[in-house]
């Protein structure tokens, strides 16, 4: 089973089609938990047409009484989830057909994954384009590249990646003080618990538009959540679970330098674990 959870705060406009495009995709066995973060908007009526639209499909609806966060919304999903892997998604942005079939291929085809992440393409003014979100992913050991590269690593937004529940149960819960942004936790820690499976086609799309809380806005202070929050709680984790990687705070601009300076030559970035096969 493949529980899938989507975080919504005030996103009527788009969240019909984004809820749309996961109740449609054609697998077996899938719940969808869509966690309502205190919205204000018709949200709840949105997530209710829906569920009234696909009876034949389990859409289990959760709400926060106030706003608390992405972290929290997600926490509040991952309580409730009974799959074995755990797919994560926004309320603006849509799955193609075949992504829940690419998640589990995904699974079964290396037991050891931790974490499965997928490209996006973007959409723009409303229209899909074949320009994809990142021109480079890292996949294989995570946990390594981190330590030789000093790099943050490259993941895809929340609607690209999906999680071994397993391996959440070690990692979880997300810091609350994570409002936004809170894959960017959830990712660089769990890829210390097993392997990144990463694949360069599309299996969705990200959407830009004017209201994007972190992506292409002016607004949003990408330092401060890496500096002040983002890299201190890394290492207070990775200190917890007694691992050996840490990101120096002295060296966050080349750290935030070498996350946002991808080479596009190379589709995937495939680190090995030492002494495994070439």
């Amino acid at each position: 089973m493949i529980s899938v959870v989507l975080a919504n705060y005030n996103g009527a406009s788009y969240l019909g089609e984004a809820i749309e495009s996961v109740l449609v995709q054609e697998h077996d066995d899938f719940e969808l938990i869509v966690v309502d973060d205190g919205s204000t908007d018709d949200s709840r009526a949105v997530i209710e047409r829906c569920a009234a639209a696909h009876p034949d499909r389990r859409l289990i609806p959760l709400h926060h009484a106030q706003n608390r966060g992405q972290a929290a919304a997600f926490n509040t999903g991952f309580d409730h989830a009974q799959g074995e892997v755990v797919c994560l998604m926004d309320s603006d942005d849509l799955w193609t057909p075949g992504k829940l079939q690419a998640v589990q291929h995904a699974f079964d085809q290396d037991p050891e994954t931790a974490l499965f992440q997928h490209n996006l393409y973007l959409i723009r003014d409303g229209k899909p384009t074949a320009e994809r979100f990142r021109p480079t992913l890292v996949t294989g050991d995570g946990m390594r590249y981190c330590m030789e590269t000093r790099s943050l690593g490259v993941f895809v937004p929340s609607a690209g990646l999906a999680f071994a529940r397993a391996v959440l149960d070690r990692v979880l819960p997300i810091p609350e003080d994570f409002r936004l942004s809170a894959d960017g936790y959830l990712t660089r820690t769990a890829m210390c618990h097993g392997l990144i499976n990463a694949t360069h086609r599309c299996y969705g799309y990200y959407r830009a538009h004017s209201d994007n809380g972190t992506f292409e806005n002016s607004g949003y202070d990408a330092q401060a959540y890496i500096h002040r929050l983002l890299i201190p709680q890394l290492n207070a984790y990775y200190r917890r679970a007694g691992l050996p990687l840490r990101f120096p705070q002295a060296r966050v601009e080349r750290i935030v330098a070498g996350l946002m300076d991808i080479s596009p030559r190379k589709l995937i970035r495939r680190f090995r674990r030492p002494g495994s096969p070439a």
